[in-house]
């Protein structure tokens, strides 16, 4: 019976203990050593004083040591704060604050960077270093039984739309996560999974449980460059990995991709946000071999929806249907589930809802499931607009809190995007975003171009562009252009940030 998620090392993988579990920048790591180290660390932790339910964070990038520092903490009931690796110090500060963490494990010199002033700190193995945030008399603690549905994590989100928050997972959720989508990607002891997303987003630790789950082997590269992608997946003979539009794009925009071969690569999936349409033509004939696993999710709920690869080329940009076990729901402003084509908000239900939020006891995405009068039951709004075709295929509209009204009409950023910019072959990447104004809202695009063009006149382009081939109030009024445009530590585009420099600019004209 699963109880904890260290019993997928303790329990999954008997009979290979022999077998390559990490492999860490060329180094190797099999099953029995990783858990022979969980184990010391483990036993390192209770002799510090640390007890279930306490908050340890991680502040590592991806590596072994994370790994078998994450199921450690997991095995005696701690509670991890994963960290984010880039992850200003301000951020740290405040998460740390916020989850009321009991000690911080990171390197000598990541903690001196964040806490300047601190007393003492304890090595736990391999250049890694224990720092007590709450002193007290050290004092030995017997491992205390964990059931299921206690809380195994609190992820922080991005703060894109405000302060973040600690998403509270438990160890069923962590579990469930993984085995779902281990099963849809159809994962096994055969697998080599390359993880380039950071381990402190769902995204990524889904990956490392999933593999775990199915004995499979996880490589590892970090820190890594893009053109570095291709030679690892040739050389490892990797057979799966996850990824975002920002590394699909810049992989398949490398003048020698074609000359690698990829016969080995089973399945890729992408997440965060939409691969431009133009784009998913390109990663078919690059990965000709490959399923393509188009995928959304949140936090709060891990894994939501995912598109079948043998409909990739038939509902082209869709994120598919619900994951197995759980109901995607459209939700109208009226409140009730909507028509097909019609537009409304994803309402989400099923094992991988999270508990809450940390330290918040009221908000407005885990509510009572309004469609389901029998019993209680916390499902989550997501705040993200789609609609539904005829065939209950999802297709991602945009967020419903960056709506951008003009001449009385609705319409948003990210269907701007996919209309216009993305059909540009000079556009590599662009976030358009809506600005108040006294007259009404303005259209602001944010633009990355291709190596070689000219920023003015690529400006007068997609706005003559966006004059003749779109209705009036989808029209783009200003374009700016940027060599990088700003991003969150998730990835995302930081909205704050680019509605400042928005604001700053159409101020100066």
């Amino acid at each position: 019976m699963f109880t904890n998620i260290y019993d997928i090392l303790s329990k999954k993988n008997i009979g290979y203990d022999n077998k390559i579990a990490v492999k860490d920048n060329q180094k190797e790591y099999t099953y029995f050593e990783m858990k022979t180290q969980i184990d010391k660390i483990a036993a390192s932790l209770l002799e510090m004083g640390i007890k279930k339910g306490d908050r340890v964070a991680i502040y590592l990038p991806n590596s072994f040591s994370f790994i078998v520092t994450f199921f450690a903490c997991s095995k005696n009931g701690i509670i991890c704060v994963p960290l984010n690796w880039i992850n200003n110090q301000l951020n740290v500060r405040y998460i740390l604050k916020d989850s009321g963490c009991t000690a911080l494990i990171s390197y000598d010199s990541k903690i001196r960077e964040v806490i300047p002033d601190f007393t003492s700190m304890d090595n736990l193995f391999e250049n890694i270093y224990i720092l007590m945030l709450e002193f007290r008399a050290k004092e030995k603690h017997v491992a205390q039984s964990t059931i299921s549905e206690d809380t195994n994590l609190l992820l922080y989100t991005s703060g894109s739309t405000g302060q973040a928050k600690g998403v509270i997972l438990t160890h069923f959720n962590t579990y469930v996560g993984g085995k779902i989508v281990g099963e849809y990607l159809e994962m096994s002891e055969q697998d080599i999974v390359l993880a380039l997303l950071p381990f402190s987003f769902d995204y990524g630790l889904n990956q490392v449980v999933s593999t775990f789950l199915v004995s499979g082997t996880l490589v590892i590269k970090y820190p890594y460059l893009i053109y570095e992608i291709p030679q690892i997946i040739e050389r490892e003979r990797i057979t799966g990995m996850a990824g975002i539009p920002t590394i699909w794009i810049n992989l398949l925009n490398q003048r020698n991709i074609n000359n690698f071969n990829f016969d080995s690569l089973r399945y890729i999936t992408n997440s965060g946000e939409a691969i431009p349409e133009r784009y998913l033509g390109v990663l078919e004939k690059v990965f000709t071999k490959t399923s393509i696993y188009l995928m959304y999710g949140l936090t709060e709920c891990f894994r939501c929806t995912y598109l079948d690869p043998k409909m990739y080329g038939i509902k082209k940009g869709s994120i598919g249907k619900a994951i197995p076990g759980c109901e995607i729901m459209v939700v109208n402003d009226e409140g009730k589930r909507c028509e097909a084509n019609e537009i409304g908000e994803l309402y989400f239900r099923g094992q991988t809802v999270a508990k809450g939020y940390w330290g918040i006891e009221k908000d407005s995405v885990f509510i009572d499931n309004p469609f389901n009068e029998c019993y209680k039951e916390k499902i989550v709004r997501s705040g993200d607009l789609v609609y539904e075709d005829e065939e209950g295929y999802l297709f991602f509209v945009g967020r419903n809190d960056k709506m951008i009204k003009k001449y009385g009409y609705r319409t948003n950023g990210f269907q701007i995007a996919n209309e216009i910019l993305n059909n540009c072959d000079y556009v590599k990447a662009c976030c358009v975003i809506g600005i108040r104004e006294t007259e009404g809202q303005k259209i602001v695009a944010f633009i990355e171009l291709c190596e070689g063009e000219s920023n003015e006149i690529r400006e007068k382009d997609i706005l003559l562009y966006s004059k003749k081939e779109m209705p009036m109030f989808m029209r783009i009024d200003t374009v700016i252009t940027m060599e990088t445009i700003p991003k969150l530590n998730s990835n995302k585009y930081d909205i704050s940030k680019l509605e400042y420099i928005a604001a700053e600019y159409l101020r100066a004209l």
